[in-house]
């Protein structure tokens, strides 16, 4: 039985992060090695060579200015000053943001440009190209098209895991649909059928999330974080789970997802993810509770210790690196190359916080938790 991200609902935050960095290298890796080689934007220290492509993961914070350098850089007769004031400006909504190709590149023979969404953002990307076509139109460099010469249609495996005792094997597919358009997606095969969607979700969201934390920069990021102290709220319990509870559905379900993290991280059987609240889940709890808080009384309050325990335990096993995960050399290779900018690249220039980077991650935490009660 296999499932995707793309048939998933609840999953835009973490997609966002994950193809914003780790799946733009990964094609940019592959986008190199088709054309015979790139000189990325601002170039190759003392080569000489003149830098041909630009790649918008590369760019953080100044990707408004590095965007205008590199379209100066070759075409001459542009205003630089211009394109990077139009680029930077505040956007009324989030429709009127500059749109930034996540490819372009500029050689003999190729101007052309590409934008990397995933299956579900289709139509923004198509927005963004014929915005961009647009911009080059106002600009009098019209000789940048969407691009047709690279034309990907990779069904690539990333890693297999064990997930509850059966192992899970996630692939990694990207293809060129139409002229400038490159979508992608994270899919996972299982040789059990799971028809509870919190778990799909969960199983997708866990995979990208231990992706991303092997970047050292993200782990640096992260142990900046108070997260942890929000323990208790952040799956947003509405009522009590077990013995003289409410036992809500998804109050339930999302209570067994994170005990069966903890029960397979420590040597338990899983117990089944049905939302109901039976002898089994009941029993779960009560193991817990005595393994780990101390009190036992087989019932998880809202803000109360044991919930409180099991949320920093799941986001401990969340962010902790997995010793076990053995994912394929094309995948590292793009770790290999993301850098702080990587990160910085997702960040809106008009958020406003002290730490926008570190607000993104502990926003795409709390996302994940939140999912986990709706299904």
């Amino acid at each position: 039985m296999e499932k995707c991200a793309s048939e998933v609902k609840g999953l835009q935050e973490i997609m966002s992060i994950f193809g914003g960095t780790v799946v733009e290298t990964a094609i940019e890796i592959h986008y190199c090695a088709t054309k015979g080689g790139c000189i990325p934007f601002p170039g190759l220290s003392g080569s000489g060579l003149l830098p041909t492509d630009y790649f918008d993961v590369r760019q953080g914070f100044h990707i408004c200015a590095t965007l205008a350098a590199f379209l100066k850089l070759h075409n001459p007769a542009v205003d630089e000053v211009l394109i990077a004031t139009q680029c930077s400006m505040p956007n009324p909504t989030p429709a009127d943001k500059f749109a930034v190709p996540d490819i372009i590149t500029h050689e003999p023979g190729r101007t052309e440009f590409y934008e990397i969404k995933p299956v579900r953002g289709a139509a923004e990307g198509r927005r963004k190209l014929l915005k961009f076509r647009i911009f080059c139109s106002m600009n009098a460099i019209s000789h940048y098209v969407p691009g047709i010469q690279y034309t990907p249609n990779e069904d690539r495996p990333i890693t297999t895991q064990l997930w509850l005792g059966t192992p899970a094997k996630f692939r990694f597919r990207f293809v060129r649909t139409e002229a400038g358009l490159i979508l992608w997606d994270i899919c996972v095969e299982t040789s059990v059928d799971i028809v509870v969607e919190a778990v799909w979700k969960t199983m997708l969201t866990r995979l990208m999330i231990a992706l991303l934390f092997l970047a050292p920069e993200l782990v640096l990021i992260f142990a900046q974080t108070n997260l942890q102290s929000e323990a208790g709220t952040l799956a947003a319990l509405g009522n009590t789970v077990g013995v003289g509870g409410t036992n809500d559905h998804a109050d339930v379900q999302a209570v067994q997802i994170m005990l069966n993290d903890w029960r397979t991280n420590n040597g338990r059987n899983a117990i089944g993810m049905d939302g109901l609240a039976g002898s089994e889940t009941i029993d779960a709890i009560t193991d817990f509770q005595q393994s780990v808080t101390g009190a036992a009384d087989g019932r998880i309050d809202p803000g109360g210790p044991a919930i409180i325990a099991l949320e920093r335990a799941h986001l401990q096993s969340i962010v902790s690196p997995d010793p076990t995960l053995e994912v394929e050399p094309y995948m590292l290779e793009a770790f290999y190359q993301l850098t702080l900018d990587s990160f910085e690249s997702l960040i809106d220039p008009e958020n406003n916080a002290d730490n926008p980077l570190l607000a993104r991650v502990e926003n795409m935490l709390r996302v994940y938790f939140q999912e986990l009660r709706r299904g």
